[in-house]
């Protein structure tokens, strides 16, 4: 749970968790955790959709076949106005989950605006009590960064996976290459191997480390 003055509440993690348990239970260890996940679910999907998309018209565009020929500053452009889409379609339940967070109202004074029980009746108060242009307050700060750091890090996974995939495809072939006479052709996209889990795993946390 947030705190909100001058003095922290907490002086560490293990107190927080202490008192968090004596005065609330452990459900108040998961406090905005619901708008937290609703948030991820439309944020990731629009901004992976939305990148993959841009880049297939920019590959279109120019006339070429890998994301790797389209020009740099196009893929960070693309990827950030994906991260822009995203987090206007996500924003609001950003806004709920901060909110839920805060220290009660009992603490605060706050004439019961902070007393949320769930994220809907999150949602309902803050509508009602302040205007539906609250849930989108301090968003101007957030995209300024935002939108730069989804899109390094989408141009940083692309190379990356790139990278791999061209050290992939160059053992495959040299362990396999086709005997010479027969006259045979072979599709490099459709023989090159594919990313293990673990691999695509690796590479997203090592471009999202470097983006922020």
């Amino acid at each position: 749970m947030g705190h909100v003055g001058a003095e922290p509440r907490y002086r560490n993690y293990s107190q927080a968790v202490e008192e968090i348990l004596q005065r609330e239970g452990p459900r108040g260890l998961f406090r905005g955790l619901a708008p937290t996940l609703l948030g991820i679910v439309p944020y990731a999907a629009v901004s992976f959709t939305a990148f993959e998309v841009s880049k297939t018209k920019l590959r279109l565009w120019h006339g070429v076949a890998t994301d790797m020929e389209v020009p740099l500053h196009e893929r960070l452009l693309a990827g950030s106005a994906s991260g822009v889409a995203a987090q206007l379609l996500s924003y609001p339940l950003h806004t709920v989950r901060r909110r839920m967070q805060l220290a009660g109202p009992e603490e605060l004074g706050a004439q019961g605006s902070l007393a949320y029980v769930t994220a809907r009746d999150a949602f309902r108060q803050i509508s009602a009590n302040e205007g539906v242009g609250a849930l989108f307050k301090g968003a101007s700060i957030t995209w300024v960064k935002g939108p730069l750091t989804v899109g390094f890090a989408f141009v940083v996974n692309d190379a990356l996976k790139g990278v791999l995939h061209r050290r992939h495809t160059s053992h495959e072939h040299d362990q396999h290459a086709p005997l010479p006479g027969r006259g045979q052709v072979v599709d490099a996209d459709a023989s090159a191997p594919k990313l293990r889990a673990i691999d695509s795993l690796v590479i997203g946390g090592l471009a999202g480390a470097t983006a922020k």
